[in-house]
């Protein structure tokens, strides 16, 4: 099957735009690095301390509670979202809408038991 001449004008209007949406950034930052001055020192490789003396190294290690408490957090924040989204909807999908959003707390609730038992939810 053959393309109509509408079809292939389409078809070069949307790949010039691809070509234009490539080509103009990448034009842009090799123009960027081409101009700028570039004299890289070691006062230049500092971290940015507002002018003060470094305190500590920029590479510290944090603790991994913090990672766990903070997954928990958007775990725990989402669960809410979801439910608040699925309440004004539930009536319409009427028992299998109450099963899964039965099934999806019970889920939720067994991640809360399993972080409670790991001792993830203490802080010291």
């Amino acid at each position: 099957m053959l393309m109509s001449q509408r079809d292939a004008g389409d078809l070069i209007f949307i790949l010039g735009f691809a070509l234009v949406g490539v080509a103009a950034p990448a034009a842009l930052l090799f123009i960027g690095r081409w101009l700028r001055p570039s004299s890289p020192g070691k006062v230049k490789m500092e971290p940015y301390e507002c002018g003060l003396p470094q305190a500590s190294p920029p590479r510290r290690l944090f603790r991994i509670r913090y990672y766990a408490f903070a997954l928990l957090f958007v775990i725990f924040d989402v669960e809410t979202v979801l439910l608040f989204a699925s309440a004004p909807v539930l009536k319409r999908f009427g028992a299998a809408g109450l099963w899964s959003v039965g099934a999806f707390v019970a889920l939720v609730t067994l991640a809360l038991v399993y972080a409670w038992r790991m001792h993830l939810l203490e802080w010291e």
